[in-house]
């Protein structure tokens, strides 16, 4: 998706918050299972989680969830 020499912290505002959420992390916050988070990536529900370049690790950015959240209550 992205180029290896992406940046993905270069298309936030400097008072953006830069945090990474990860998974277990997120389904303590929303009160559900990281099978229920999965489930939601998958049906588009929730917005996919970045990964790293090995695919090691993944997480949100704690602004993008923000934002979401902010559209879950409209």
């Amino acid at each position: 998706m992205f180029n290896s020499d992406y940046d993905a912290s270069r298309d936030f505002p400097l008072d953006e918050d830069l945090r990474m959420v990860n998974i277990t992390q997120l389904a303590h916050e929303l009160k559900i299972s990281k099978r229920t988070i999965y489930r939601r990536v998958k049906s588009g529900a929730l917005p996919p989680p970045l990964k790293t370049a090995g695919g090691y690790s993944e997480g949100w950015f704690r602004t993008e969830l923000n934002k979401w959240k902010k559209e879950q209550t409209r």
